[in-house]
């Protein structure tokens, strides 16, 4: 079973229809059961987005989806996916990366964003997998963050993308609209992915990350957000831009760097 049909799955498992319920009672009612506004939430938007890059560049194989995530950060989806398939036909495997030349890798990703850092992390990262895990891309949270320019969020990537494990992984489009539905208040990436997973049942778990990042993209955009095409315009308690999203927090140059 693919990913996407685990987390279409998962994200019926729960949630009722609110078809025809009268707009104002129903964001009133979902303000009060956040775990019901949810379970609405990735309902209509599962319905929606199928597939995120990653899955598609990945397909499911813990290596290319470990590239592909590494290489998407701060890149265009486009431009990502053009140069993992590129990367991924010359460095095909761990053995492979393992013994590439930095330089050389560098000047293969010189489209994507922060190519130099990214560089130097895929060839450690490689280095450090085929000594220490056998060539095998690690399966536990613990073990991927050992892992040079590899924070909670590519974790997490790994996790549901590689391996169908619940995680939650949160970048600025999770963390923003988590806090524009109402379903967190933070400040913090990292505030918004504890709050969401001691909010969120677990079959929910999988889907957040691709519908809230491909949402974020599309339609709940930072800048000039469509509201008026929004499927969740009727139960988004800042629909109409009554609200603002909480400004990103600045990051360190390490995070920064690697994008986590």
């Amino acid at each position: 079973m693919t990913l996407s049909s685990l987390c279409a799955l998962n994200a019926a498992e729960k949630p009722r229809s609110y078809a025809g319920t009268n707009s104002t009672l129903l964001r009133r009612t979902l303000r009060m059961d956040r775990v019901r506004l949810a379970e609405e939430v990735v309902r209509r938007l599962s319905e929606r987005y199928k597939q995120s890059l990653v899955e598609r560049v990945g397909k499911g194989v813990p290596y290319r989806v470990f590239v592909a995530t590494i290489l998407s950060q701060r890149t265009r989806d486009e431009v990502t996916e053009r140069v993992a398939e590129r990367f991924l036909r010359r460095w095909g495997d761990v053995k492979a990366l393992a013994a590439a030349d930095v330089s050389e890798v560098q000047n293969a990703i010189k489209e994507v964003g922060l190519a130099p850092a990214k560089a130097r992390y895929l060839v450690s990262a490689a280095r450090i997998i085929l000594q220490r895990f056998n060539s095998q891309i690690p399966k536990t949270e613990e073990e991927l963050l050992s892992l040079p320019g590899v924070g909670q969020k590519t974790a997490g990537c790994v996790l549901v993308y590689a391996y169908g494990q619940a995680a939650i992984p949160v970048d600025t489009h999770v963390h923003r609209i988590a806090n524009l539905l109402g379903l967190v208040k933070t400040k913090t990436p990292e505030q918004t992915r504890r709050q969401l997973q001691a909010l969120l049942p677990r079959h929910l778990w999988l889907p957040v990350n691709r519908i809230f990042v491909l949402f974020g993209r599309e339609i709940c955009r930072q800048r000039k957000p469509a509201c008026q095409s929004c499927p969740l315009a009727d139960i988004c308690p800042s629909a109409g831009g009554k609200e603002t999203a909480p400004k990103q927090p600045e990051r360190s140059a390490k995070k920064a760097s690697t994008g986590g």
